[in-house]
């Protein structure tokens, strides 16, 4: 089993990394959360963008993936990982391509490994503080940032399992694309903040 965080992870499928990280066949599977009985909900609340980002991802369904994204989405690297092949952020088409990859569990190219399955788990049912923040390059309006504690495990082919660090937080901002009355939030950002140093 690989402990890594999300942007290496990442990196793996974009840049074809080989990894000698083997799943031992003795070592228990964690269990999955129970997404089945969680729902996808309309991008109405910050919450709901958090919720259907951990649903896309443990049930690897695309279309709700790219619902959730504005077109001016950008992932922001690790600073820790910043260096050869990985950048320090991509944006909306890097992204959705990585997922495509990442979302089909019936992938057969030889140049990526195939994601047999996902469990994510965002660390917000007990409450999250959201910050308001006016982005520099939109003065007119406000978007909410919060940092959350975030779990995961990928199985990949061929028997490769990746896990997250334990400790691991990314933060995250939203946009209401919508008006006051009728919000419509979206993922604007995603920063992966690797492990919490005590």
């Amino acid at each position: 089993m690989c402990r890594r965080n999300l942007s290496v992870l990442w990196l793996i499928v974009l840049v074809m990394s080989t990894s000698s990280c083997f799943l031992n066949p003795d070592e228990k599977k964690i269990v999955d959360p129970p997404v089945e009985l969680k729902n996808f909900l309309p991008l109405t609340t910050r919450e709901a963008v958090l919720n259907n980002l951990e649903l896309a991802y443990s049930r690897q369904k695309i279309t709700p993936y790219r619902e959730l994204l504005d077109p001016n989405f950008s992932f922001f690297f690790s600073p820790g990982d910043v260096g050869g092949n990985i950048p320090e952020q991509w944006g909306y088409p890097d992204e959705t391509r990585v997922a495509d990859l990442l979302f089909n569990t019936s992938l057969d190219d030889p140049l990526y490994p195939t994601c047999r399955s996902i469990r994510m788990d965002l660390k917000f049912e007990s409450g999250v503080q959201w910050v308001d923040v006016i982005p520099e390059d939109y003065p007119t309006e406000t978007w909410y940032t919060t940092t959350v504690y975030y779990e995961f495990t990928f199985e990949m082919n061929p028997d490769m399992t990746y896990i997250a660090v334990p400790g691991s937080l990314a933060e995250f901002t939203v946009r209401n694309t919508g008006t006051d009355a009728a919000p419509l939030y979206k993922l604007i950002e995603w920063r992966d903040l690797a492990v919490n140093q005590p």
